[in-house]
């Protein structure tokens, strides 16, 4: 039972993600309150989502603190984003970029443990890491640009966002494969 809701868990974080962003590029009219709302309810399953990995994984992987963080602040960032939409409407560009940076360095590390324990597509998960990081960067950089194109660009950030947790998801259970075989 834990184990399908784990799973239920995390396709869904990843599917809800990959919809919030083509609704995102669809209707770029919408309003960003209504983005920060729906930004923030995928934020909070994904933070959800990351802390019980992070449970599950600890022991398997020297660097899963990692996980844990990310988890964290997704879901601090999630609250900020219920406890105040219009705030969150003026600033999601530069909080935005701060998320996204981090996440950045948080894949560019999971692609070293990915790498040390001999996954050949290791280096998907560092290259996106590294494009997430020069992303938020630019956005940070040009927080006019970045504001006048919030739907554009959270739609391709959190499309990509699903898509990045679907493949977490494979390596994950593929890691928990590799480990069985190991210790039996």
């Amino acid at each position: 039972m834990k184990k399908v809701l784990f799973h239920g868990l995390w396709l869904s974080t990843s599917l809800l993600f990959f919809l919030s962003g083509i609704m995102c590029l669809i209707h770029p009219n919408g309003t960003i309150v209504t983005l920060a709302i729906l930004l923030g309810f995928s934020l909070f399953l994904s933070g959800i989502n990351d802390v019980i990995t992070y449970f599950r994984i600890r022991e398997l992987l020297q660097d899963s603190g990692w996980v844990l963080m990310e988890g964290i602040f997704s879901i601090l960032f999630s609250i900020f984003c219920f406890m105040n939409q219009y705030i969150t409407a003026l600033t999601i560009p530069l909080v935005f970029s701060i998320w996204i940076i981090f996440v950045g360095i948080s894949r560019i590390v999971s692609s070293l443990d990915f790498k040390q324990y001999g996954f050949k597509s290791w280096w998907g998960i560092m290259l996106w890491g590294i494009l997430l990081v020069l992303f938020g960067i630019l956005s940070m950089l040009e927080p006019i640009i970045a504001s006048l194109a919030i739907s554009f660009i959270l739609g391709i950030i959190l499309m990509s966002q699903g898509i990045n947790s679907f493949i977490k998801w494979y390596y994950v259970q593929k890691l928990f494969r590799y480990f069985k075989q190991v210790l039996k």
